[in-house]
């Protein structure tokens, strides 16, 4: 184990946890400022004046991906995190593939909301938020759109982000409700009416 010591377990939550993301709000990673995170907790940012764009997922519409590697040869032993998140979103449309045109050219930041809730502590029934691309972004890996094959088949769009960071994800308050985060106009991106 090295020079680290394990000082506390894990105990298991008496209700089972909802997997799957809820909302994505994705920003350009240069006009996030203010980032500060204390004890792997997200107190304060601000993207005044700059759009944050808003995606509200269906059920199965998306999924966080953190792995940890560690280089056990290299003579620093460096652990880093590799991020993935995956946004799937229903029906093809001219607006939609000139977003995922955008985010190809572009290095984000996203702050997401998943579909697991607080059980305890103040923010009980709260949705968790996390925070993908702190200090290096994230970048569009791979992205596609589909038909499917038949009249009761999905169709639509599914995006895959990617990055790699030196530390875990961080956990943020709600994002409406925190204090610190100063947000810009939150653009609902394609409404279909």
């Amino acid at each position: 184990m090295g020079c680290a010591a394990l000082s506390k377990g894990r105990g298991i939550d008496c209700s089972k946890g909802l997997g799957g993301v809820k909302t994505v709000y994705l920003v350009n990673f240069e006009e996030v400022s203010g980032l500060t995170v204390v004890d792997r907790l997200v107190t304060a940012f601000s993207v005044a004046d700059n759009p944050i764009y808003q995606f509200h997922l269906p059920r199965r519409g998306g999924s966080v991906v953190e792995v940890i590697n560690a280089d056990v040869n290299s003579p620093t032993k460096a652990v880093y995190y590799s991020q993935g998140l995956t946004i799937n979103l229903d029906k093809l449309d001219q607006c939609t593939q000139e977003i995922l045109k955008e985010l190809g050219e572009a290095k984000l930041m996203a702050f997401v909301v998943l579909n697991q809730v607080h059980q305890t502590g103040l923010l009980v029934g709260e949705n968790k938020v996390v925070l993908l691309g702190e200090k290096n972004g994230l970048r569009l890996n791979t992205g596609s759109g589909t038909s499917g094959d038949n009249w009761s088949a999905w169709n639509g769009y599914e995006w895959i982000l990617t990055g790699e960071e030196k530390k875990p994800m961080p956990m943020m308050t709600p994002i409406i409700a925190a204090e610190g985060y100063e947000f810009g106009p939150i653009i609902d991106t394609c409404i279909r009416l």
